[in-house]
């Protein structure tokens, strides 16, 4: 076990101790403060600017504070553990320099001291982890903390590097990130002047905001969730609900009414996450926003009543299944590849292009945004919001608790924000009406495709997407954009090819789309051999990090890490393997079973199929059936929003017939064996068998 500390250069910081707060004499002292505000028709500015203050000063007196530095990376080491081990680096240093034989004799019994300390606290740490009171909630965190922080990559935001020159110091890194991210933007913005904004004569119920809602939003918020520039934690927020709620309801409703939003509610505190790539590069990180948590709550507010409205009129596309409720990534996939198996089994080839916006949330025309929310529907009420939501926002970037400085955010939907996810669906809602040819979309990752025989017209759209993303402000990347031929030839008959820009797009054998690897042939060996050899390498992960005597935290490690790898969008290709691929799968089951159990590799006498009986675990091949029943089911009853009768017609039994359920689908005939086991085919057989009584068959009424 390595003995090193992180050693970053952290920024002192003041935390509040919450489990020493009086949150009863908190209440009760803010309770009479924000009376007046609860009726207050002044400046929103002004209301929330009063409210804050009330609430910063109320914590300050009833939370008792404490100066610390960002948590350590080992958590499970205390004060007098660190300080020997302080001691033992000091000691190794003067033997070094000196060469005295009592120093060197000293380091090296302080050195064992310091290990046989660590693994103790590090043991009692962990086990606390599975003794935590019962607490769900607390327990899972501080299990993922624990899996954070013994991560290897696990490294925060190290040297980056800016032309030539290395940047170390934390307040330069954050700079440097910010000018990276302020690059980005879209500068030929012209502002939309909320006079601008004509009433459309929009259907969409005018918002009005209830106490109790607002209530149920703060009582319902995590309080382990960052806190918000203006320094309102979530703990703070909830605690104090039933006080506050009132004079948030008219806060959020003369915002709304107004179309003001307060000044630090467009100030951002940006975290840069790594995306891939070298660390140093600061164009390899991607920027979430941290905004204030009363915002959020409003956000949600608007983001629910525009959502309900876009959905019930049926006004976003249908083939868009990002940031939407009864859609994901899995009915993305599900409705993509069986369409393809489908044509593949007709005997025909596709063209598919995978299309790569550059920084698409980023670089969003505030302007052309807000034109096209009127145009859409939303009123104009909640238009005029979103105009003022998007005026005038600045940022700044946060690394290691040391700050850049604010600037200005002239484009773009801030990523971390609870509206921004559905700002972007609108401004993308109208790309696939623009083309002839298929078109999926999860956000913004879109892949156009058409049959093989009608190249010139996947062209042509292809031209119509440039002339698109020229009036939209938007930018494809040519370069990282790919070009497959599906198909069941060896060897495809058709070597079409197509450019975008001028630039001839990369044609390949297989792509990755939403995290699952589709091949041309749409056989799943690449799929199969990347999913489990990710999984195998978190397997290990627990072998080296999880001590062998904590078999349950071990178990739940592997539910927890390396289950969700091997299921991930199953439903997708989990019917189509073949027996070596599933053969594949359980390997990864059965060495983790040899793991939690600490088995070592050299024992082959102990039976893994008698370990997996202990601990309960059902074979990987079952999960997938029931997961694959279950999201049928989900279809069939409404609850996800792709309609099986796309793909398959409903059974019409003759009269009398009672010997199966009545929900059957008439399963089509299909000429390759790849269509036969696609999702649709394979899961309806599994359906049609099950027994009347099967609580499968019965759910809500389908919708529509």
């Amino acid at each position: 076990m390595s003995l090193r500390t992180n050693r970053r250069k952290q920024a002192t910081r003041k935390i509040y101790l919450y489990k020493q707060a009086d949150w009863e004499g908190l209440n009760q002292h803010i309770q009479p403060l924000l009376e007046p505000l609860e009726h207050s028709r002044s400046p929103v500015e002004e209301i929330w600017k009063k409210f804050k203050t009330i609430l910063e000063e109320a914590a300050n007196k009833y939370i008792p504070t404490k100066l610390t530095k960002s948590r350590p990376s080992r958590p499970w080491i205390s004060k007098q553990l660190d300080a020997k081990i302080k001691l033992r680096d000091r000691l190794h240093k003067k033997s070094k320099d000196n060469g005295k034989a009592g120093i060197e004799e000293r380091h090296q019994q302080m050195k064992k001291e310091v290990q046989r300390e660590l693994r103790q606290e590090h043991n009692a740490f962990v086990e606390a982890i599975l003794t935590d009171n019962g607490e769900t909630t607390s327990t899972n965190k501080r299990f993922w903390n624990y899996v954070k922080n013994r991560r290897s990559d696990n490294s925060g935001i190290g040297t980056l590097k800016v032309g030539s020159k290395l940047i170390t110091d934390p307040t330069e890194k954050a700079e440097a990130l910010n000018q990276h991210f302020k690059s980005v933007f879209t500068t030929n913005q012209q502002n939309q002047q909320q006079d601008d904004i004509i009433n459309n004569n929009s259907t969409m119920p005018h918002i009005t905001v209830a106490t109790n809602g607002v209530y149920q939003q703060l009582r319902n918020l995590n309080h382990h969730k960052a806190t918000g520039p203006d320094d309102l934690s979530a703990r703070l927020l909830k605690e104090t609900a039933h006080t506050i709620a009132p004079t948030l309801r008219n806060l959020f409703q003369l915002s709304l009414d107004r179309a003001v939003v307060p000044k630090d509610w467009r100030h951002a505190r940006v975290c840069a996450i790594y995306k891939k790539g070298n660390r140093y590069e600061p164009a390899n990180y991607r920027p979430i926003s941290i905004t204030c948590l009363c915002s959020k709550i409003l956000e949600h507010i608007v983001t629910s009543q525009m959502m309900s409205y876009l959905e019930g009129n049926q006004l976003l596309h249908n083939r868009q299944h990002g940031f939407r409720s009864k859609r994901s990534c899995e009915s993305q996939l599900i409705e993509l590849t069986s369409q393809l198996s489908e044509l593949l089994d007709q005997g025909k080839e596709v063209d598919a292009i995978v299309l790569d916006f550059s920084k698409a949330f980023d670089k969003v025309n505030h302007s052309k945004l807000i034109q096209k929310t009127n145009n859409i529907g939303v009123n104009s009420q909640v238009v005029k919001w979103i105009s003022s939501f998007l005026s005038n926002r600045t940022q700044e970037v946060a690394v290691d608790g040391f700050h850049s400085n604010h600037c200005s955010v002239t484009s773009g939907v801030p990523q971390g924000s609870v509206i921004g996810p559905s700002l972007f669906l609108i401004y993308i809602n109208d790309l696939p009406s623009k083309v002839n040819s298929e078109v999926r979309l999860f956000a913004d990752d879109t892949v156009i495709y058409t049959t093989t025989d009608k190249k010139d017209q996947l062209q042509k759209d292809l031209k119509t997407l440039e002339e698109w993303e020229l009036h939209w402000d938007m930018e494809f990347n040519p370069s990282k954009c790919e070009h497959i031929t599906f198909g069941r030839k060896r060897s495809n008959r058709l070597n079409n090819s197509y450019t975008l820009h001028n630039v001839s797009i990369p044609r390949v054998q297989e792509i990755k789309y939403l995290g699952v690897k589709l091949e041309h042939t749409l056989r799943w060996n690449s799929n199969t051999d990347y999913v489990t050899g990710k999984a195998a390498g978190k397997v290990g992960f627990i072998r080296r990090t999880i001590p062998p005597s904590l078999t349950q935290l071990r178990d739940r490690a592997y539910q927890s890490l390396v289950r969700p790898i091997l299921e991930y969008s199953s439903t997708v290709w989990g019917s189509s393997l073949t027996t070596t691929q599933e053969t594949q799968f359980e390997a990864v089951q059965r060495k983790a079973a040899r793991t939690v159990y600490n088995i070592p590799r050299t024992d082959h006498k102990t039976s893994t199929t008698g370990l997996i009986s202990d601990l309960q675990w059902d074979t990987l091949k079952e999960r997938r059936r029931k997961r694959c029943l279950g999201i049928f089911r989900a279809m069939h009853f409404g609850e996800v929003a792709t309609n099986i009768n796309n793909f398959l017609t409903p059974f019409t039994p003759s009269i009398g017939y009672s010997r199966r359920h009545s929900l059957q689908y008439t399963i089509p005939h299909c000429n390759t064996k790849s269509h036969q086991k696609s999702f649709f085919i394979a899961t309806a057989k599994d359906w049609n068998a099950l027994p009347i009584g099967s609580p499968l068959l019965h759910g809500p009424p389908v919708a529509g």
